[in-house]
């Protein structure tokens, strides 16, 4: 009888030790390091090359409000930001980074910036330049915890860019 305990016991230990792995993922921890979303921004944008045309809208009041209207400055939880793009329609790059009151809302703000891309998408005119629409469709959202970054830009500025948010947190 006493045998029947302990093997039970050990299973049970075996069991709890198989189910430690389980649980969420690093890149939806919060990083230890809570970085400023503007150093991030400045380290993003030493390293990135077609930055041409790229203005800081975080304080132009214009594009506020339009992305507010959009969701993507609505959304709950938002404590820091900082968005660049290009304030002509020659070029689409653009780059936000946004850091959220906790790594639960940062699915939100991944929703946010899909329909924010998918609006600016739809918003093109049909077969002009359409080597921005395919960096358009071909855009990228990184997250690490309670921070997200979404990129408009080529595959090297793409690269160099998560480098250097992935860098800042280390």
């Amino acid at each position: 009888m006493k045998k029947k305990y302990v093997a039970f016991a050990l299973s049970l230990v075996c069991m709890m030790c198989a189910f430690v792995g389980c649980g969420k993922d690093d890149a939806d921890k919060e990083p230890e390091k809570q970085p400023a979303v503007a150093d991030i921004m400045t380290a993003v944008l030493a390293n990135v090359q077609e930055t041409g045309g790229m203005n800081d809208v975080t304080t132009e009041e214009f594009f506020v409000e339009q992305l507010k209207t959009e969701g993507l400055l609505s959304v709950e939880g938002l404590a820091e930001y900082s968005i660049y793009m290009n304030m002509m329609n020659i070029r689409t790059d653009e780059i936000g980074i946004f850091k959220m009151t906790s790594a639960d809302q940062a699915d939100a703000m991944k929703e946010a910036v899909k329909t924010h891309v998918e609006n600016k998408i739809a918003g093109w005119m049909p077969g002009y330049m359409p080597d921005e629409i395919d960096k358009m469709e071909n855009y990228t959202i990184i997250s690490k915890g309670n921070y997200v970054m979404y990129l408009i830009a080529s595959d090297a500025d793409k690269a160099a860019a998560e480098e250097q948010f992935n860098a800042a947190f280390k």
